[in-house]
């Protein structure tokens, strides 16, 4: 008898190690993409991880009373211009009232919705996130702001606290704003930038997803980053494709020029055609070339 066929936890086991690409299955029953490359050892560093989440998310309680059904309504579905309202009011942790607009610190932000009462993800995601933004190389509070929106309404400002920051470097905390709203403000906001998730009032959780968020000065979504494996790389591209006004490397550059954000996988990836499109005028120019000097040359022989 097979028993990976009864048991889930092996399930996910084997399947995580037959593929390169490991379906994790996060606190909410969704699954998010983490791509394993690199070198063999961070490879098995990786699968390692993941096999972890995959037992974790497993044997957790958090989606037990909720079915299949109510958790493929779990996800990240933006609208095509999302952005949260600049009008919303926000309270941060010292009671202090901040609209959405003012929130945003006149830099690109960084946006995580976490559940400051969660007992899976959503501390893992918030240190992760901060290597993440300290590994970019732009410098917090110049560069981009990070914000934690807490999913329970009205939550206590001091448990806030003591949930989100000792999980961050403290340069990411100092430019970072955890704010707190009321039921109808936190509708609001998820409801704008597609963020959808359920409440197990069995259990007291959250099913969400984890996903960061990359807004424009203006609240403009301007992409949806897959949180576990946040890699600094995308964080950055993401921040500057979203207008830090850091000064860009010359890389940099090359990377936003020859990679697009791929909303489907929550990352940077190739973009073929446009490469495929330069090749072919590069061709074009280089034969145009070519035919010039040999006509130049044949003409100074005749002469």
């Amino acid at each position: 008898m097979d028993v990976s066929n009864t048991d889930p936890a092996l399930a996910v086991l084997r399947q995580a190690q037959d593929e390169e690409t490991c379906n994790c299955i996060d606190a909410c029953g969704s699954k998010t993409p983490l791509m394993l490359s690199l070198s063999k050892h961070a490879r098995w560093y990786s699968k390692t991880a993941c096999l972890l989440f995959c037992l974790l998310f497993v044997w957790a309680p958090a989606c037990a009373s909720l079915t299949p059904a109510q958790l493929r309504n779990v996800g990240v579905f933006p609208a095509a211009n999302a952005a949260i309202p600049a009008s919303l009011l926000f309270h941060d942790t010292d009671g202090k009232a901040a609209r959405a607009g003012n929130a945003l610190g006149g830099t690109p932000d960084v946006l995580l919705f976490t559940d400051f009462s969660c007992k899976t993800l959503c501390e893992p995601i918030l240190t992760m996130t901060s290597a993440a933004l300290v590994q970019s190389g732009l410098k917090p509070g110049r560069d981009f702001h990070l914000l934690v929106i807490g999913l329970r309404a009205n939550a206590e400002p001091a448990k806030a606290r003591a949930f989100v920051r000792p999980q961050l470097d403290s340069r990411i905390a100092a430019a970072t704003r955890i704010l707190i709203a009321d039921a109808p403000t936190l509708a609001a906001a998820t409801h704008a930038l597609g963020y959808r998730y359920l409440y197990d009032a069995e259990h007291d959780q959250f099913a969400h997803p984890t996903a960061a968020f990359v807004l424009e000065k203006s609240g403009k979504l301007a992409a949806v980053l897959s949180a576990p494996g946040l890699r600094a790389t995308d964080v950055r591209l993401a921040l500057l494709g979203a207008g830090t006004g850091a000064a860009e490397t010359f890389a940099d550059r090359l990377r936003l020029l020859c990679y697009c954000y791929d909303p489907a996988t929550g990352i940077y990836t190739a973009s073929i055609g446009r490469l495929v499109d330069a090749a072919a005028v590069f061709t074009l120019l280089a034969l145009a070339g070519g035919i010039w000097l040999l006509r130049r040359k044949e003409a100074e022989r005749r002469t």
